[in-house]
């Protein structure tokens, strides 16, 4: 997540901006992802920013929607490549603003601008069914895997093992 404050951050962003630069063979990798609201806050600055980002090859995803009429084609032209939106939405569980798209239709419209839906919040087997039957591609929810602490061998830096890395931490603890 990326909040709009750090977009127009005059003294922060040129620095954030040199550092994605720096490690641009992860474009591809990383995501930044803003909330619908924060999305139709931005101003020019945050626009700015935004297409310095796409320059270098990062995507953007918009996240907490709860308002489907919006200009999909425009959100593409400025990077965003994915929506994603709460199962309860989706599937009519859950109050949304009246709209223009079919349930059924949102994951078609949004792929002929180069954007891919992305349901959140699954928690039953039955919403995996009700979702695949609209054709979704990409879901996340508690269903599939609760959110878990990293691993600390994943924080390591290559080439020291986790066993290194524990006698290092004994050592140090002893030490204090």
């Amino acid at each position: 997540n990326l909040s709009i404050q750090t977009l127009a951050d005059e003294r922060f962003f040129p620095g954030f901006l040199d550092f994605l630069r720096a490690n641009e063979a992860f474009s591809g990798m990383l995501t930044f992802e803003f909330t619908q609201a924060d999305v139709a806050e931005m101003g020019a600055l945050e626009h700015e920013s935004l297409a310095a980002l796409f320059e270098l090859g990062y995507r953007f995803s918009i996240d907490r929607v709860e308002d489907l009429r919006m200009d999909f084609k425009g959100l593409s032209d400025r990077g965003f490549r994915f929506l994603k939106l709460h199962a309860g939405r989706l599937l009519g569980t859950e109050r949304m603003q009246a709209s223009h798209i079919h349930p059924a239709d949102l994951g078609d419209l949004l792929r002929r601008y180069a954007m891919e839906l992305v349901v959140d919040h699954i928690e039953t087997e039955s919403q995996v069914l009700d979702i695949l039957d609209l054709d979704v591609r990409i879901g996340q929810g508690y269903l599939f895997s609760a959110p878990r602490p990293v691993r600390p061998e994943v924080l390591q830096p290559a080439g020291r093992s986790a066993a290194a890395v524990s006698r290092g931490s004994a050592s140090r603890r002893a030490a204090e």
